[in-house]
């Protein structure tokens, strides 16, 4: 699933094609993707203005009209620019929106885990999907007081708690442990153990998402950018998909276990297991 980097590479990139273009008609070539697509989502968008294109955690926004678009990428889903789409559809190719100037937007999903809907406007931030997020990674507002308090009382393992977006958002399984290999804390540490690693916790995951930002995200099977090119960022990975490969550290084995039927890959060497 794409991750914060991923998201935030692809808004860049639709925000540079699309802000201010007026969407001049909408096809849609199925009812549903994850969830059926809003009633009325032809009429509501034909003929209003992509103001902007932003993101929250995993979620891509674009205001327009009197609405708010949201959008989520689901496992497989992308956005890309280009022409003449409608004459070169491809099988999967869900959603194109012809905009003004001859530029097409094309909603791409072979899983259809992704989904778009419709709120009001000024109504965005109260949606369910939107209200509950915690905070952003990379902003101010995740600090180390912040993040001890949500530390405090928590047995869960700081890889599950890493990925829990209603205390951090966007840090999914791919960068959990790769900053977690950063940090040299087993994932099966509880995550009240690491409050007083709190400081290098957060060093470690904004060292990583910048860097895969800087990269273009990573791409493991689907994921491409707006202009329908992939991430680099997997070329860097430390732990990720690498189970049974050497650290490149230690030249111990990557071992790979599993935390609420994910996959988590650690060094045991490099990040010790705490004694019971």
């Amino acid at each position: 699933m794409p991750e914060l980097p991923e998201v935030q590479t692809l808004c860049t990139g639709l925000r540079s094609a699309i802000a201010g273009k007026r969407v001049e008609r909408v096809v849609l070539f199925r009812e549903n993707l994850r969830y059926p697509f809003p009633e009325h989502l032809a009429a509501s968008l034909e003929g209003t203005i992509i103001e902007d294109v932003q993101r929250r955690a995993k979620y891509i926004l674009m205001p327009c009209g009197s609405h708010h678009i949201i959008a989520h990428l689901g496992m497989s889903g992308s956005f890309t620019v280009g022409h003449n789409a409608l004459a070169n559809r491809h099988k999967h190719d869900h959603m194109i929106w012809q905009m003004e100037g001859g530029m097409d937007v094309v909603y791409h999903d072979p899983r259809r885990f992704g989904f778009i809907l419709l709120t009001d406007r000024d109504q965005w931030h109260t949606h369910p999907m939107i209200a509950s997020l915690g905070v952003e990674p990379l902003e101010d507002e995740c600090s180390i007081a912040y993040m001890q308090q949500h530390m405090r009382h928590s047995t869960r393992p700081i890889k599950i708690w890493l990925m829990d977006a209603r205390i951090i958002v966007g840090i999914g399984n791919i960068y959990a442990s790769e900053t977690l290999f950063r940090a040299r804390i087993h994932p099966n540490t509880p995550a009240y153990a690491c409050i007083d690693k709190a400081e290098m916790l957060r060093a470690c995951f904004r060292s990583v998402l910048h860097e895969a930002l800087a990269s273009g995200g990573s791409t493991l099977r689907n994921y491409k950018n707006a202009l329908g090119t992939t991430g680099y960022f997997q070329h860097k990975f430390q732990v990720y998909g690498r189970e049974g490969q050497a650290c490149f550290t230690c030249n111990d084995t990557i071992q790979n276990i599993t935390h609420a039927g994910r996959s988590t890959f650690f060094c045991p060497s490099c990040q010790a297991e705490p004694a019971s």
